[in-house]
C-alpha cells in the first residue's frame, strides 16, 4: 500500500495484511471500504477473498467469500469490474468465453452469491472490463476463431438497478486491434492503455498507445482518439483512476 497526496503523488510503499495463500494472476478491485481479490492461481481458481480497508489504509483480515461458479482464469486472472453495488467477472486468458457473472455487495461490503447474467455477444479472453454509471464496457481481446484473433470491438452492457445486464450493444471500435491492455473510466473518459497488437513477434506486438473515448450524456463512448502514450510499451498492465488522475 502507498498513500496518495492531494496533488496525486504516490508516497512510499509499505506492506499490509497479506493473502492467506500465495496468489498470482488474480484480479483486485476496491469498493465498499473493502478490497476484493477474485480468481488467481492458487489451486482454488474460482475463489473470492475480501478484506476491510481501515481508516489508515491498512487491510484487516482476509475472508473467503462465495466462489465463482466456474474458474475463469487459466494463465491470467479473471477480468473484473465493480459497478455500484455489484462485482462483475468475465473470463481471463485461459478460457475464451461469453459468460458474465455478477455478485452483489451488501451495505457492509460482504459479497453475496455469484449468479450468471446476460452473456456477451461473442466469446472473449484477454479483453478488459471497465464500468461507469449504469454501463459495462468490454474492450478488445481475442476470440476463438483462430490463434491470434485479436479484436477491436467494444461491447456496451446496459445494467439494471438489480445489477443484471439487460442488453449488450456494439460501441465505437478501438482505433486498432488490441488484447492484454488495461482499461478504466477517468473523469468521463473511457481509457485503454498498452497491450498487444495482432502482428509480429512478441516484442513487435507490444504497444504503448493510449486511446481515449469521451462518454456522452447517455454514458456511451463516442469516437476514440489517441492520447499521450505510456512511457514504455507494456503487456498486461493494470490501471486505476482517482478523480482526474490515472495510475
Amino acid at each position: 500500500m502507498a498513500p496518495v497526496g492531494a496533488e496525486g503523488a504516490v508516497g512510499a510503499w509499505t506492506p499490509t495484511t497479506g493473502f492467506p495463500v500465495p496468489l498470482t494472476g488474480m484480479a483486485v478491485v476496491a469498493a465498499k471500504a473493502h478490497l476484493y481479490a477474485i480468481d488467481g492461481l492458487s489451486g482454488a481458481q474460482s475463489s473470492l477473498r475480501y478484506a476491510p480497508i481501515g481508516p489508515d489504509g491498512n487491510l484487516g483480515a482476509w475472508q473467503d467469500g462465495p466462489p465463482l461458479p466456474i474458474a475463469l482464469n487459466g494463465a491470467e486472472g479473471a477480468v473484473v469490474a465493480v459497478l455500484g453495488e455489484h462485482l462483475y467477472a468475465t473470463s481471463g486468458i485461459g478460457m475464451i468465453s461469453d459468460r458474465v457473472f455478477v455478485c452483489p455487495l451488501g451495505t457492509d461490503g460482504v459479497p453475496g452469491a455469484w449468479t450468471e447474467t446476460l452473456r456477451m455477444p461473442q466469446p472473449r479472453a484477454a479483453h478488459r472490463l471497465a464500468a461507469a454509471g449504469n454501463k459495462l464496457f468490454a474492450i478488445g481481446g481475442i476470440d476463438g476463431t483462430q490463434f491470434g484473433s485479436t479484436r477491436d470491438t467494444v461491447y456496451i452492457g446496459d445494467v439494471a438497478p438489480s445489477g443484471q445486464v439487460t442488453a449488450w450493444r456494439v460501441g465505437p471500435p478501438l482505433p486498432e486491434r488490441r488484447s492484454f491492455g488495461a482499461a478504466a473510466v477517468v473523469d468521463g473518459m473511457l481509457v485503454y492503455l498498452g497491450g498487444l497488437s495482432p502482428f509480429g513477434d512478441f516484442a513487435e506486438r507490444l504497444r504503448a498507445d493510449v486511446f481515449i473515448a469521451p462518454l456522452n450524456q447517455a454514458g456511451d463512448p463516442v469516437a476514440w482518439r489517441a492520447a499521450a502514450p505510456y512511457p514504455q510499451a507494456t503487456y498486461g498492465p493494470g490501471i486505476a483512476a482517482a478523480g482526474r488522475i490515472v495510475y
